[in-house]
């Protein structure tokens, strides 16, 4: 079971430290709702819709940057940096799932851990960037209650992101690439363990390997205080490791939303690429 208190404490200090060490810091705070719909999760074609309500936080120094996730700039040149990442897998109730009943749920899942990006054109506070992406993290399912590390996920990429250009514009970005994850993390999803079979259901074990090829594609647009957003992301599951699970009957992943965010207050700022 990992640390979360350690992992907090560190994050706090590296944070404290690269802002007290910052030349300027532009921040705002906000509310927003977004409507997300996506299978139970990846490899079912069973469906739910998250009607979700968030604060907002926008925070950016010349070392850290709050915003869609937090971006940690360990090591920066140039051409090169090493960032921290997250990402979100939504709990599953196995009353909700036909071919998951039965079995124990699956709780919301966090991913953290760093990634080098380096860049092929453009840049952060150019109109335009394209990067390679090598984020590395590591998985925590957890219902507060209960933690545990479920494994790691290596998710090379290919992304464009282009930058907004004044006050009240258009912003997007497309990424493109590929996901690897440990045997615990298909494990988590994907197994079946004799306890849990059906006729339907056979005993399943996964593997560690390939888990799919991903494509996303966000866009926001601001006016004032108000930024709207929507993104999108698929993943073909085809020729992963747990392709043949019982637990998988859709190979293709699709993932949508859209919502709005409400600017509350903050401070001015005169570059505009940095939102």
């Amino acid at each position: 079971m990992p640390d979360l208190s350690k992992l907090s404490v560190f994050l706090f200090i590296l944070f404290s430290h690269q802002l007290c060490n910052a030349q300027a810091v532009i921040w705002e705070l906000g509310a927003g709702l977004g409507d997300i719909n996506a299978p139970l999760y990846p490899g079912t074609n069973e469906r739910k819709n998250y009607l979700l309500p968030y604060p907002y936080l926008k925070l950016e120094t010349d070392y850290i940057k709050i915003d869609k996730g937090i971006q940690a700039y360990l090591f920066k040149s140039q051409t090169t940096r090493l960032d921290i990442t997250l990402d979100l897998g939504f709990p599953v109730n196995s009353d909700d799932s036909t071919l998951r009943a039965g079995m124990e749920k699956l709780n919301t899942v966090f991913q953290i851990g760093p990634s080098l990006e380096i860049t092929l054109q453009g840049g952060k506070k150019e109109p335009a960037e394209l990067r390679l992406e090598f984020p590395l993290r590591t998985a925590i399912a957890s219902d507060i209650k209960n933690t545990e590390n479920i494994g790691w996920l290596f998710e090379p990429r290919l992304s464009y992101e282009k930058n907004r250009l004044s006050h009240n514009s258009w912003t997007y970005s497309v990424t493109a690439g590929l996901r690897y994850a440990t045997r615990d993390y298909h494990a988590y999803y994907y197994d079946v363990e004799p306890q849990y079979t059906t006729a339907q259901r056979p005993v399943f074990y996964s593997d560690k390997g390939f888990t799919g090829y991903l494509f996303d594609a966000s866009s926001t647009y601001r006016n004032k205080k108000m930024i709207y957003w929507l993104f999108v992301r698929h993943m073909n599951l085809k020729d992963s490791e747990y392709e043949n699970s019982p637990l998988v009957n859709d190979s293709s992943y699709f993932m949508f939303g859209m919502g709005v965010t409400w600017i509350i207050t903050g401070n001015k700022y005169k570059n505009s690429y940095l939102f």
